[in-house]
């Protein structure tokens, strides 16, 4: 048996068979959702049912707070079509059918595997983001990837964006190889709701992966934050090499009066001469903080370290689930996004 799902928005529809979840429907389908991590925790899915029944599947655990629940807010990536229904979302594509700009490369660094690019937008942008949301870059070939804004916004018109290098990766090489000083990227954005909480007065926990750390770092220098909240920030990666941003670090730690930065390397090289932690970020944190009732936790990395992450502090530490937001950064190498 299948069930009819349609897009209000977009004025579409597809068939859901039983059994399978919305988002891969509509990927059998030929549509294109906005997704992210596939797991229920980076909440980019999330749409609205305006009509109809879905069931989650076994085990999961939603991680939308009690008000979109109240406002029949869904996940598609983890929920499957019981019924008919219509439903709706903000974007439903993974590139982005908004207006585009254009933006000048200024500045291409190499840090590590990490390429630290500057771009110049116009002076009469209509990019206006919040510290923490992402863009989407278009290639010269018509390949777009999303990356998250690293810097607060700048009366400058300067973005800066850390693409780090994959193998397999079409936009890395992309990078590398193709664009120079002066060429034209062009942009689509803001997106994403991975924004500081200013309602909250909690703690905050700030949990990042590799190249996690760019939008956690657009948040921290934004001055949204009060400087005597307490902050703690675990960064996982391989080795020293990925530790591209260690300036950053210290111009945050004299920035704030209770911030506390925890480095985690889960596989360093005997060169590295690494005496500090050893293993996954997540579990350093449940060795150290076994009650997160009073933290807002913001995690940022790939789709398994925010699975992991999310259903551990849940789980065994105390996290309300609408006391944690998550943004998924995932490769694929031939379609979809890198961030």
């Amino acid at each position: 048996m299948s069930y009819n799902i349609f897009l209000k928005s977009e004025g579409i529809s597809f068939q859901s068979p039983m059994g399978i979840t919305v988002l891969e429907a509509a990927q059998d389908a030929g549509i294109k959702l906005q997704h992210g991590c596939l797991v229920g925790t980076c909440r980019l899915c999330r749409t609205r049912l305006l009509k109809g029944k879905i069931e989650y599947l076994s085990g999961f655990s939603s991680c939308l707070s009690d008000a979109e629940v109240a406002e029949n807010y869904f996940l598609p990536c983890c929920a499957t079509a019981t019924s008919d229904i219509v439903c709706e979302q903000d974007v439903w594509s993974t590139t982005p059918k908004t207006h585009k700009e254009g933006s000048i490369l200024l500045d291409k660094q190499l840090y590590g595997k990490v390429f630290v690019l500057t771009l110049q937008l116009s002076a009469h942008t209509h990019i206006n983001p919040i510290p923490g949301q992402y863009i989407y870059v278009e290639s010269s070939c018509g390949i777009s990837r999303a990356y998250s804004i690293a810097n607060i916004p700048q009366v400058d018109g300067r973005i800066e964006l850390h693409v780090r290098w994959h193998d397999n990766g079409i936009f890395s090489h992309y990078v590398c190889d193709s664009i120079n000083i002066g060429d034209v990227l062009w942009i689509y954005g803001p997106y994403g709701d991975f924004i500081l909480n200013q309602n909250s007065s909690r703690s905050i926990l700030f949990i990042a992966t590799g190249t996690g750390f760019s939008p956690i770092k657009a948040i921290l220098e934004s001055g949204a934050i009060p400087r005597d909240r307490i902050i703690k920030l675990y960064w996982g990666g391989r080795g020293i090499s990925d530790w591209y941003f260690k300036t950053s670090i210290a111009n945050l730690s004299s920035k704030y009066d209770n911030f506390e930065f925890v480095p985690v390397l889960s596989r360093p090289d005997i060169l590295d001469c690494w005496s500090g932690r050893i293993g996954h970020v997540q579990n350093w944190i449940e060795s150290d903080i076994n009650d997160l009732s009073g933290y807002d936790v913001y995690a940022c990395g790939t789709p398994d370290m925010i699975s992991d992450t999310f259903e551990l502090l849940v789980a065994r530490c105390r996290l309300s689930a609408d006391q944690f937001r998550a943004d998924s950064f995932y490769c694929t190498v031939n379609t979809g996004n890198v961030k």
